[in-house]
């Protein structure tokens, strides 16, 4: 099974909107969501598409990042008491419990305690918590075990058991601006690794940092698309980068010029890129001359890698 990490921004939760229908059945891909902004709208008509079409989510119920820094602030309270109907399904979300190095082995047994002869997840963040006590705190409970890449994963596999255990890859390599990418880059080979291992999955960033970051908005320079592909034995990305880079020049010259890019390797190499519904979209923006923005543009390519990946998954 495929665990795609996401912060639940807006662009991206419409990315799983948008893969709903085809997440496999039984479901393949299991999105993991740990929010970082506290408007609960567009993370309640995700939950919503969702159910509708008997898929879930794993939601990390503790976020503590970006706006969910300051605990318990009242932001925080309105969006818990908007998730609460929700969490409340158990066929809809699998509670997740987000450790960091503020947080204690007391209380991981009290979220194991506060959802009992529930399927959960547990996000391990540093190796704070040793692995026999994250394993007995987690006995008799139907859980998977999601390892950040800071955490040691072979002694974490070891006491929980490779079957309960998935590494979440930080494959993409992130640059410092738009305009400092170029070519193609590795995105991991854990898509074939996690079955041999015995794993639970494979889980990544998809096309984004693995460390979160709040990039605001802002007039943008360099427009880049990152198409994810299959190659022989590994994912890989292709930067399509516009050659307009100043920010005041307009996005839908920046916009074509990146789409023109990618629908000459498509020429080069027709079948490196699967025919994605995001990527059906960026041609037919090109050829309607409207373009989207640039939560828009986030949004297609982690829908264009989603729907890789699916297509590895056999879906």
């Amino acid at each position: 099974m495929y665990f795609p990490y996401l912060f639940g921004k807006r662009g991206e939760l419409i990315a799983i909107r948008g893969l709903a229908g085809p997440l496999g059945s039984p479901q393949k891909i299991w999105p993991v969501i740990e929010p970082v902004k506290t408007g609960a709208s567009s993370l309640v008509i995700t939950l919503k598409a969702l159910k509708k079409v008997s898929a879930g989510i794993y939601l990390v119920v503790n976020p503590s990042q970006d706006e969910f820094a300051t605990p318990s602030s009242p932001e925080q309270l309105v969006w818990h008491a908007a998730l609460a109907p929700y969490v409340a399904d158990p066929a809809l979300v699998r509670p997740t419990y987000l450790q960091t190095a503020a947080t204690t082995l007391r209380d991981l047994k009290l979220f194991v305690a506060t959802y009992p002869q529930r399927p959960i997840g547990v996000v391990l963040t540093t190796n704070d918590l040793a692995p026999a006590d994250v394993a007995a705190a987690l006995t008799g409970t139907a859980h998977v075990v999601f390892l950040h890449r800071a955490v040691a994963s072979a002694s974490y596999a070891a006491a929980l058991g490779a079957a309960s255990t998935v590494d979440i890859d930080d494959n993409f390599v992130t640059q410092s601006t738009n305009g400092d990418y170029s070519g193609t880059a590795g995105q991991g080979t854990n898509h074939f690794s996690w079955v041999t291992g015995g794993r639970a999955g494979f889980s990544d960033y998809t096309v984004l940092p693995g460390t979160y970051r709040d990039t605001g908005g802002g007039l943008m320079g360099a427009l880049v698309i990152h198409l994810t592909y299959e190659a022989p034995t590994e994912l890989r990305v292709q930067h399509f980068v516009s050659a307009t880079r100043e920010r005041t020049d307009p996005m839908p010259t920046k916009f074509y010029e990146a789409i023109v890019d990618i629908q000459a390797q498509r020429k080069a190499t027709p079948t490196r890129f699967r025919l994605s519904p995001a990527l059906h979209t960026y041609i037919t923006q090109q050829t309607a001359g409207k373009y989207t923005n640039a939560e828009g543009n986030k949004r297609q390519q982690i829908a264009h890698h989603l729907f890789t990946v699916g297509k590895v998954l056999g879906l």
